[in-house]
């Protein structure tokens, strides 16, 4: 924490982006989000990769700032635009649960494969759900539990309780 503070107070934004994950976290600080949100909300002005995921996850559940659908999926829609495929999978879920937005299952569908392309374990898990619930798509029970599989791999634990619930005779 303190090298990272320290480039943070010299306005660096790779030191103010750790910061921000620690008090976000909660990792060697006490959890703070009033401050983290402050640095990504800084960070973002200055067009910082990553900044738009973080406010999006502030407004979407309401982290310090008041719980704000509409303002979540602009950041991360912002952040999309800016090549970060992160925001993929949450804003996949606003639309899948239609959380201010009207719900559209395939569009999340389209938006969890954007978030499985860019390595996001999360999207195995809400890919392999769409599978085997027909969320978006047909029910196939075998690509749900290859999603299932390769997320589990990647120790993502949504995937291995499915898995679990999947298996269980």
């Amino acid at each position: 924490y303190h090298w990272y503070n320290e480039a943070a107070l010299a306005d660096n934004e790779a030191g103010m982006f750790n910061v921000a994950n620690m008090y976000h976290h909660g990792w060697y600080v006490n959890q703070n989000y009033q401050k983290a949100y402050e640095y990504f909300k800084k960070l973002h002005e200055r067009y910082c990769h990553g900044a738009a995921f973080y406010l999006g996850l502030y407004h979407e559940y309401g982290y310090y700032v008041d719980q704000d659908y509409a303002a979540a999926i602009l950041y991360y829609q912002e952040g999309l635009e800016d090549g970060d495929d992160y925001c993929a999978v949450n804003l996949g879920r606003m639309y899948s649960l239609g959380l201010g937005v009207t719900k559209d299952e395939k569009k999340g569908f389209e938006l969890y494969l954007r978030g499985y392309q860019a390595d996001d374990s999360l999207a195995c898990a809400n890919l392999g759900y769409c599978y085997e619930t027909g969320q978006g798509v047909d029910v196939d029970m075998q690509r749900a539990i290859e999603y299932y599989q390769e997320g589990a791999e990647l120790g993502e634990e949504n995937c291995i309780e499915a898995l679990e619930r999947l298996t269980v005779h």
